[in-house]
């Protein structure tokens, strides 16, 4: 039985993320700094951002293409004026897309604390 009609397309959200991955930021609690860990299945454009737990955004980390395989970024504990933040938690971000398919945009967020 149909009931209405649409147009709208049905996506299949882990087909999309599949292989894309961003792992758990090492050490977490950090002081000073930790790093981040993320997987591309493809050639992708990258944005790897911190957040605050206000969700205002702190720092960009990542901002290009880079190449399929394993990548990692170290965060210092700096925004992006190069100012110390505080102690607290902290959200990160990676946007990616492959480069053959870039209207498909995964978004993956963890959680980490900064302790001073």
């Amino acid at each position: 039985m149909k009931i209405g009609s649409s147009s709208a397309a049905v996506v299949n959200l882990s087909e999309i993320a599949e292989g894309y991955e961003l792992l758990p930021n090492y050490p977490n609690p950090f002081n000073p700094a930790t790093r981040i860990t993320y997987h591309l299945p493809t050639r992708s454009r990258v944005e790897v951002r911190i957040y605050n737990i206000l969700s205002q955004e702190i720092r960009i980390l990542v901002n290009d293409v880079l190449e399929a395989g394993d990548q990692s970024v170290l965060w210092d504990a700096r925004d992006n004026s190069g100012n110390q933040v505080a102690s607290g938690v902290y959200m990160y971000q990676m946007r990616a897309a492959s480069i053959a398919n870039p209207t498909n945009t995964v978004i993956l967020t963890k959680k980490m604390v900064l302790v001073k």
